[in-house]
């Protein structure tokens, strides 16, 4: 049982705790007139990230999830940052689409999608730091070794 605790604690940290440094990004995306994107294996709920660069020409961004649209970005040009919040829902992946009703085909765009984990999963990996410090006192008192200052 002790190793088990120890080996949640440790799991809880190293997973929840790499991804609620920065979030899951995922590869830059560039194109022309129509691209469908999907990202998975995404949290159920949680923040999409992206960062973009949408050129001279206007393009249109579409962000699906569980199968809603939840952003359209309009008729837009240029760079910039969108942040999405989604779910909570049972889907593992967001659909991101890009000029949806079509769009001149000379056009060009770049985005690097990421995806931020919500302040629930933090909470996760905020039970897994003192997992570890009671699995190791209760390790420590077992042997007979103090616990605690000197």
């Amino acid at each position: 049982m002790k190793a088990l605790s120890k080996v949640v604690g440790v799991l809880i940290v190293v997973l929840f705790g790499s991804v609620a440094s920065q979030g899951q990004v995922f590869p830059t995306r560039t194109g022309g007139p129509g691209d469908t994107n999907t990202i998975s294996v995404v949290p159920n709920f949680g923040s999409l990230v992206i960062t973009y660069d949408f050129f001279a020409i206007p393009d249109t961004m579409d962000v699906y999830y569980d199968g809603a649209n939840i952003f359209s970005s309009g008729l837009i040009s240029g760079q910039g940052q969108f942040t999405i919040n989604y779910g909570p829902g049972s889907a593992d992946s967001l659909m991101i689409i890009m000029n949806q009703g079509g769009n001149d085909l000379t056009t060009a765009w770049t985005y690097q999608p990421t995806v931020v984990p919500e302040p629930g999963c933090l909470a996760l990996f905020g039970l897994g730091v003192p997992a570890l410090v009671y699995g190791r006192r209760r390790m420590l008192a077992a042997r007979g070794e103090r616990v605690g200052k000197s």
